[in-house]
């Protein structure tokens, strides 16, 4: 029982000293989300072909892609 103790201690130590590497190391944060560029402004559903843009209720709401302002037909609704 000891030995597990010891050793379960001693994972715990080196696993702490290995995220504090270097002297005022921060803790890792995620970056923010960059807004979405004209080039992935625009989403495709693939199974109508039909182009959303960011602003459509359908964008990334729908089994598709990111794409082009020129790829597949406008949606009726946001005009793509």
């Amino acid at each position: 029982m000891k030995k597990i103790l010891l050793v379960l201690f001693t994972i715990s130590v080196l696993v702490t000293s290995n995220n504090s590497i270097g002297e005022g190391a921060k803790p890792a944060t995620i970056a923010p989300q960059a807004p979405a560029s004209t080039v992935n402004a625009y989403w495709l559903t693939i199974k109508s072909n039909v182009r959303h843009n960011s602003k459509c209720k359908y964008y990334q709401h729908s089994k598709g892609r990111p794409c082009d302002k020129d790829e597949g037909r406008p949606c009726k609704i946001c005009g793509g």
